[in-house]
């Protein structure tokens, strides 16, 4: 109920201020007796994705609720620390990214580059931040949930967070992509992308939670938004789509391989929160020593942008 109380809070936060700052600064205009047609259409391509997206969780919960007793509590806080790691780093980013691209002009060569340079710099901050929620989620989960959350069922919640890795690469680029198609005036299907998205997620979260329970349902998050990445791609244009993907596939082996080496190996040896640390400072010096040119390009490209 706390979650749920502080999630409606920081909606109203979020609504509130900005709101708040058009009304004082006259920025809505007179308010008309309804909505035209074309606006209305509008405001529908601009939330039937973002609600769809939502709406995979939802479902996801229900599948989850079968699985056993507090599967559907260690769903929903796994699942809110992988939105706020994507939210923290790709979210923020594609929303600032987006205006001074518009005004150099997008094509599918640059709407790629933009893409794939914005996800490696997200990628690299979501992996280490997966990586220290993997080892430490224990002491993590037990001192700020409580001692419900001691012992298997800590570890348990740090594991999903893992299984969720495929979501959060698919969620980095969703986050990415889904401001550009508005950009290069593609988003007339939005809505039936975002009908197709859940048609599909349904079957795929039965069959995902009977053959691996909790695990599967996470999974099954993942593969979705994936096929919704490769939606919005699609619809920006084909040569978008074949280089995007392989320019996030690379960029999210580079990041996940780095960050399970130095997180793997240091688990062997030390436990929770100093396992973490020390994986941390090796991720890093390993990705500062190595310095891939992907990471190199996509700073530089992010830099020049703004």
């Amino acid at each position: 109920v706390a979650l749920a109380e502080g999630l409606a809070l920081n909606g109203a936060v979020a609504l509130g201020v900005p709101l708040a700052a058009l009304l004082a600064r006259g920025g809505l205009g007179r308010l008309s007796g309804s909505l035209h047609g074309a606006r209305a259409w509008e405001l529908v391509r601009g939330v039937a994705l973002p609600l769809a997206l939502q709406g995979l969780y939802v479902v996801a919960v229900r599948f989850a609720g079968e699985v056993g007793v507090g599967s559907v509590t260690t769903l929903a806080y796994a699942y809110f620390v992988a939105s706020f790691l994507v939210a923290v780093t790709a979210s923020s980013l594609a929303l600032i990214a987006s205006v001074p691209l518009a005004r150099a002009g997008l094509t599918g060569e640059r709407a790629s580059e933009h893409v794939v340079s914005t996800s490696w710099v997200s990628l690299t901050a979501v992996a280490a931040a997966a990586g220290v929620f993997v080892l430490a989620g224990e002491p993590i989960a037990h001192a700020v949930l409580g001692s419900a959350f001691q012992g298997a069922a800590g570890h348990e919640l740090g594991r999903l967070v893992a299984y969720l890795g495929l979501f959060m690469v698919a969620s980095v680029g969703v986050s990415v992509t889904f401001p550009l198609l508005f950009v290069a005036g593609r988003e007339r299907l939005l809505p039936a992308l975002a009908v197709v998205a859940l048609a599909l997620h349904v079957p795929l979260e039965w069959g995902l939670s009977r053959a691996w329970g909790l695990a599967g349902v996470a999974v099954g998050i993942g593969l979705t938004t994936l096929l919704v990445l490769a939606g919005l791609l699609a619809l920006l244009s084909r040569e978008t789509l074949a280089r995007t993907v392989a320019g996030l596939g690379w960029s999210a082996a580079v990041a996940g391989s780095v960050a399970g080496l130095s997180f793997g190996l240091l688990a062997l040896a030390l436990d929770g929160i100093l396992a973490a640390a020390a994986g941390l400072a090796v991720y890093s010096a390993v990705l500062l020593a190595w310095r891939p040119r992907g990471l190199r390009s996509a700073w530089s490209y992010v830099r020049a942008l703004h």
